[in-house]
């Protein structure tokens, strides 16, 4: 799962989890949607969550969520301005961002949203770790994006400024994918629907908005 991911599915999806198969232990991993397609493309793992998941001949792709995407700036204080209600993405081409390097998904997802061949984010740094990304942004470094599970505490307690992407929700999909060719057994489906049943009972809110749609109940 990546880091934001996480947050919303690791604990509902074990104890559902558990409660049905106790002897059955989980391995679970917090890493970027590059690196966790990959894994699941290879068979290192059964299940991936995965942001902005590419197409591939050998992998289903279940759409779980839709999440905005946020700009991350310094408190008001520390950087001395006052934000608008959202930025549009002419600004990031202005603001000095930190961003993680390509392929991150969110370096995709803000090409294919902002529409131009030609929009070019004002990257000063590259940053590989969220947390590291959001420290520096804490001290007035810079600028990044994010969905807002990752920086949720930190904006709550005025460590961070999350100001939306556009006027117009500027989102980004989590999906659930695996190998087509992945043996179907019942624990297998079991795990699967549960993430799927995770994924549809999350509450929607002004950061999220679940699109999953169950599929029919197997028999174990």
């Amino acid at each position: 799962m990546p880091q934001g991911a996480a947050r919303l599915f690791t604990t509902p999806v074990v104890a559902h989890f558990h409660g049905r198969h106790p002897k059955v232990k989980l391995r679970i991993f917090e890493r970027e949607s590059a690196i966790n397609r990959e894994c699941a493309i290879n068979g290192e793992v059964d299940f991936a969550l995965v942001y902005n998941a590419q197409p591939h001949d050998e992998l289903q792709i279940i759409p779980l969520l839709l999440e905005r995407i946020f700009v991350i700036a310094p408190p008001e204080g520390v950087a001395q301005r006052c934000y608008p209600d959202f930025f549009e993405f002419d600004d990031l081409e202005k603001l000095p961002l930190i961003l993680p390097s390509s392929p991150h998904s969110y370096r995709a997802v803000l090409h294919q949203a902002s529409g131009r061949k030609d929009f070019a984010p004002n990257v000063i740094m590259e940053v590989n770790g969220i947390s590291t990304s959001l420290e520096m942004v804490q001290k007035g470094l810079g600028y990044t994006v994010s969905t807002y599970q990752p920086v949720q505490g930190r904006i709550e307690a005025g460590n961070l400024t999350g100001v939306p992407l556009t006027s117009a929700n500027c989102e980004i999909a989590l999906s659930l994918v695996h190998r087509t060719d992945r043996a179907m057994s019942p624990t297998f489906r079991d795990l699967k629907a549960i993430i799927q049943e995770v994924a549809c009972g999350i509450e929607p809110s002004p950061h999220w908005r679940p699109v999953a749609e169950l599929e029919p109940a197997m028999p174990v």
